[in-house]
């Protein structure tokens, strides 16, 4: 089996990338990052910047920082979630703030579902 189409500058070769190893922490082992060389000296920063953010998020963890969010059966990291769900509840406040949201039973649901829970008394039944 001849592998020459696969050579780099064949018509299906992997295109070629720049690569770095980037130590977050003394006590784990380094992370390669690979870039594009397409990319500008301030792209070029500002990915390795990024990655080195995202492993501070998950110290101690060995596997690589991009695949993190797509693992195991696409499970998403708690932590994105919850940053996810207080930037919907504060847009929902502010909204409610401004006045942006009118409708009287929607500003209902909304209070209930920012500030309490489902047991307050305030939303209990009508006797």
């Amino acid at each position: 089996m001849s592998w020459t189409a696969l050579a780099p500058g064949g018509p299906f070769s992997f295109p070629r990338v720049l690569g770095t190893y980037l130590q977050v922490s003394a006590t784990t082992e380094p992370l390669r990052v690979e870039v594009f060389p397409d990319l500008g000296a301030d792209q070029l920063h500002e990915a390795a910047s990024r990655v080195y953010r995202y492993a501070q998020l998950l110290p101690g963890y060995g596997f690589p920082v991009g695949l993190d969010i797509a693992d195991k059966f696409a499970h998403v990291p708690s932590w994105l979630t919850d940053a996810y769900g207080k930037m919907i509840k504060l847009h929902l406040a502010t909204s409610l703030q401004t006045g942006e949201i009118s409708d009287e039973a929607l500003r209902k649901i909304i209070v209930q579902a920012i500030y309490l829970t489902n047991r307050d008394w305030l939303f209990r039944p009508d006797a």
